[in-house]
């Protein structure tokens, strides 16, 4: 299969880190500007922000904690060769995941869900993970 449905989940995913630090950073600025937060207050830590700052916030550093793995993957599955279409679907199930926890990170943030969500990730990840030490061991054979 083509590397680039791969390379098209992770641009995804990227479009929506992007877009999260894109909304974080005029979020931050409406803050400032409407004086809902002083500088000095947040000079050496987010906690001063208006806690809807802060929920995007921590959102957009979550795309940095699991997805970091995600990508790693990504990119030693496509160092193999060919990529089987089974890791093409779990890459794009991760970025859908990755987005329908976002949007309960930043609207409801009912934590039960967010939660049932991102295990969901980490199972996809452990997949691909599995996946390719299998894929590794039966080049090796």
């Amino acid at each position: 299969m083509s590397p680039n449905w791969i390379l098209a989940a992770q641009l995804a995913h990227m479009a929506l880190t992007l877009g999260l630090l894109a909304w974080l950073g005029l979020s931050r600025v409406r803050a400032a500007k409407a004086g809902a937060v002083k500088l000095d207050n947040i000079a050496l830590s987010s906690e001063g922000w208006p806690a809807r700052v802060r929920q995007i916030g921590n959102n957009y550093q979550s795309q940095f904690e699991l997805p970091v793995m995600f990508h790693i993957l990504c990119l030693l599955l496509l160092m193999q060769g060919p990529v089987h279409i089974g890791f093409a679907v779990l890459a794009w199930a991760f970025v859908a995941l990755r987005c329908v926890h976002s949007l309960i990170h930043v609207t409801s943030n009912h934590v039960i869900r967010r939660f049932q969500v991102f295990l969901a990730g980490v199972v996809v990840v452990a997949l691909m993970a599995a996946g390719l030490a299998l894929q590794l061991v039966m080049k090796a054979l």
